[in-house]
């Protein structure tokens, strides 16, 4: 760039960065709304390869650079030596999302824009849990009362929830009748279906003069059908419960060291997000966001608030307990549940792969896009092939120990960045971060244990966007504390 000159350069610079910023509000405004908002990390990217360019100076040393290569080099080889490397580079493609974190790292290192950031997200995950709220009060579609043994046959089963007639939406019994009613007898009607409990959904054909001839065309044969688990904008309930989870951590963060009216509305945020979750009746993120409550509580109160914080929350985990039978019809482990069974049976097929092949995995995405070439018992034993359920798991089985150890490197460099921040952090603002980062943190390890995070890239979004936070503040803190101290 030797044809600008300096004040050119400097200007460019200056629109380039807010645009880079634009385009990171952007995503984060996205993040809870739209399962694709890293889409907006793209142009995100691009801006800040042209800046970096533009400016002409090396990128300063960040924090998490040396386990983020060492993630992307094992992946890499993982893929080059898998049994079928195209579709592991496929998958291979999310690591790239950790550019995201440099970015807001690099991008974000002000209060101002870290405040920013963080109430946008706050935003969006309330947008989606109003969402929500609309949706359990007015519906999704309708249910039938009386299920025909033909309709039975048809594909369509007691609970499943008519989503749309052909093309239609219909959500209520006054727009079901009049979707049915504007079809002819002699045509065929398509009618799209939400399968509750697995939250697939399925489009069934049958003859028009089916429905009404058994009278189900009428208003009064349907009810108004509600979500049995939330799932919001997401496409279904488990990575929407793991959104919100992380989210639902960073608000309790920064309200239990909030100040003044500012901790009642940070409050407000977290109450909202943590019902929203919890109508998700995912076991795992409602334990897992009680128990990093309580851990973050611990770090700032002393012995008399933490007795009351455990007795709480073992009120809640029974309330919990409670809500989850009624809804799902068994409580926290349920042995016989076929979720549970599922993940036993699968987790010791993964330990048989891992040892097979130990250093580089099979390969990401090997099994389930090969599933008769690795003898899985649980897809014999359960008409599901899916992914191991289990993070760990799933990084050893697919790229090797050596993929699952750059990751619990990255994980544990962060867990350090995280605590070394937070003893330099004393401002309210930051310190309240700085701790709702470690309990996004621990929400995001816990959860990952028994769900493959890492397999959805719209929970992986949040993950890194918050890593960049924590990048972005620990920068802003070596360079500029004086922004950062009470008063500033």
């Amino acid at each position: 760039m030797e044809f600008m000159t300096p004040s050119t350069r400097e200007a460019a610079v200056r629109y380039l960065d807010r645009a880079v910023f634009g385009m990171l509000v952007l995503l984060a405004l996205a993040t809870a709304v739209s399962p694709k908002a890293i889409v907006f990390a793209v142009p995100a990217a691009i801006l800040w390869i042209i800046k970096l360019a533009v400016r002409g100076q090396a990128l300063p040393r960040l924090p998490l650079a040396a386990p983020m290569l060492a993630l992307l080099v094992a992946a890499a080889l993982a893929s080059a030596c898998a049994y079928d490397p195209l579709a592991s580079w496929t998958r291979v493609r999310m690591f790239g999302a950790l550019l995201l974190a440099i970015i807001v790292g690099e991008t974000c290192a002000g209060r101002a824009r870290l405040k920013a950031v963080v109430y946008t997200v706050f935003f969006s995950a309330l947008l989606a849990a109003g969402w929500t709220l609309w949706q359990y009060s007015f519906g999704i579609g309708v249910r039938f009362h009386d299920l025909p043994p033909s309709l039975a046959v048809a594909g369509i089963a007691p609970g499943d929830i008519v989503l749309k007639v052909n093309g239609r939406p219909v959500r209520s019994p006054a727009a079901w009748e009049q979707a049915v009613q504007a079809i002819s007898p002699a045509r065929d009607v398509a009618v799209r279906m939400l399968k509750p409990l697995t939250h697939e959904t399925i489009t069934v054909s049958m003859p028009a003069a089916e429905l009404t001839a058994r009278g189900l065309g009428r208003a009064s044969a349907v009810t108004v059908g509600r979500p049995v688990r939330a799932a919001g904008f997401y496409q279904h309930y488990v990575p929407f419960s793991e959104m919100l989870t992380m989210i639902a951590v960073l608000a309790w963060g920064l309200a239990i060291t909030a100040r003044g009216p500012g901790r009642w509305g940070m409050g407000a945020v977290f109450l909202i997000l943590a019902a929203c979750m919890a109508a998700t009746v995912t076991r795992s993120a409602i334990a897992v966001l009680l128990l990093a409550c309580v851990v973050l509580l611990w770090q700032i109160v002393g012995w008399k608030l933490r007795a009351v914080s455990v007795g709480a929350a073992a009120g809640l985990l029974l309330a919990g307990s409670l809500w989850i039978h009624h809804t799902r019809g068994f409580g926290w482990l349920a042995p016989r549940d076929a979720g549970t069974q599922y993940r036993l049976v699968i987790w010791r097929d993964g330990l048989r792969l891992i040892a097979q092949h130990p250093l580089v995995g099979v390969g990401f995405d090997n099994v389930v896009r090969h599933p008769g070439h690795w003898d899985i018992q649980a897809y014999r034993l359960y008409p599901l092939v899916s992914h191991f359920h289990s993070t760990p798991i799933e990084y050893a089985v697919d790229g090797g120990l050596l993929t699952l150890a750059a990751w619990l490197w990255l994980l544990g460099a962060y867990w350090m960045l995280l605590r070394r921040t937070l003893r330099a952090s004393v401002e309210p603002f930051t310190h309240g971060l700085v701790l709702g980062l470690l309990g996004a943190l621990f929400a995001f390890f816990a959860m990952s244990l028994t769900q493959y995070i890492g397999g959805d890239s719209d929970v992986m979004t949040v993950f890194w966007l918050m890593m960049g936070l924590a990048i972005g503040l620990d920068r802003a803190l070596r360079q500029s504390p004086q922004e950062l101290m009470p008063g500033a």
